[in-house]
């Protein structure tokens, strides 16, 4: 029993020598040495920035707005010829007669005072 005791209050761990004189120098280099960045987490984001602006590069040309002279040329001359019609038709019917303003203005007299 006596050889039992003695093993327990023996302490089974070894510090190495000098552990303790180098401690605090270890802990300051580790501390105060700022962490370098590294390329794994710098790469995604360069990517990710040169997928956007190739993809800006390769569909802008696309959305390009086009130049009247594109647009009228791409309309055919019987569309031209009906939209002229149509328009001149309109312009003539909504056209007020000056004797149709002035009985528009006998209809419904405007109030002069407030």
């Amino acid at each position: 029993m006596k050889d039992n005791e003695k093993n327990l209050r023996r302490n089974p761990f070894i510090v190495p020598e000098g552990y303790f004189e180098q401690l605090e120098k270890s802990i300051q280099n580790s501390v105060s040495s700022p962490a370098k960045p590294s390329h794994s987490v710098l790469w995604p984001g360069l990517a990710l920035a040169a997928s956007l602006a190739l993809a800006v590069f390769l569909i802008w040309p696309i959305n390009k707005p086009q130049s009247t002279e594109d647009i009228l040329a791409s309309v055919s001359e019987e569309q031209l010829m009906m939209y002229i019609q149509e328009a001149e038709a309109l312009a003539t019917e909504d056209v007020l007669q000056p004797s149709e303003i002035l009985s528009w203005n006998e209809e419904f007299p405007v109030i002069d005072s407030l």
